[in-house]
């Protein structure tokens, strides 16, 4: 009687270990092995960068904090002009944030620290907050985006929902252009700007035309 109450145990366990779902166990070992493929330095800056991080866009609200940023390194730089107001700003604006997540600087959500440097280093300066620096930088429609190098500027120009190719198109074109390609693009801008400064004087003078002096200081920039 005590052999056959043994046997009936011993099949009644068997028999319900049988029925007992094995996925649950199966599921904690996967995620022990997850966690401990990833449970290193490496695997957790790897997280630390995928999931705890965001596209670094510097705020300007001054011409020093725009002179500071562009002196900061010799990387490409862009700065986007916005306004708060603005949707076609808020479309672009999504644009130009995933050109950060691609190849910009890369900062922890809290901003505390760069945890992945980038290509490019990216900015904004809102238009109605900083009217007057945006009007200086010779901005005249939002959204409009500036490229700088090594500090001076190599292009700029509106950057509405219809231009957004072109905008990539020219920053591709910039990322493969070597220091001494971009210096002389930067000198092809300031001779750019001259120009239009030289033709606004003549647009405002008088019937009488310019001036000796006017004349001969043109003649000395045209010269240099």
């Amino acid at each position: 009687m005590q052999l056959f109450t043994s046997l009936l145990f011993f099949y009644f366990t068997s028999c319900c270990y049988a029925f007992v779902p094995q996925c649950k166990s199966n599921a904690r070992i996967s995620v022990a092995q997850n966690f401990k493929a990833v449970n290193d330095d490496e695997g957790v800056q790897q997280v630390k960068r995928t999931v705890q991080s965001r596209p670094q866009i510097v705020t300007i609200n001054s011409a020093e904090e725009y002179r500071q940023f562009l002196a900061e390194d010799d990387r490409l730089c862009l700065i986007k002009f916005h306004a708060s107001w603005c949707k076609t700003c808020k479309h672009f604006g999504m644009q130009y944030e995933r050109i950060g997540k691609e190849i910009g600087d890369l900062e922890a959500i809290d901003g505390s620290s760069i945890v992945k440097k980038g290509e490019i280093r990216l900015a904004q300066i809102e238009y109605g907050e900083n009217t007057e620096l945006c009007k200086s930088l010779g901005v005249q429609k939002v959204p409009s985006i500036h490229f700088y190098s090594q500090g001076k500027k190599i292009d700029g120009f509106p950057c509405g929902p219809k231009r957004i190719a072109y905008t990539l198109e020219r920053l591709n074109h910039y990322r493969n252009q070597s220091p001494e390609e971009l210096a002389f693009e930067a000198e092809l801008g300031m001779g750019g700007a001259f120009v239009d400064e030289v033709l606004d004087e003549v647009l405002t003078d008088d019937v009488t035309g310019p001036s000796d002096e006017k004349i001969k200081k043109t003649r000395r920039n045209v010269s240099t």
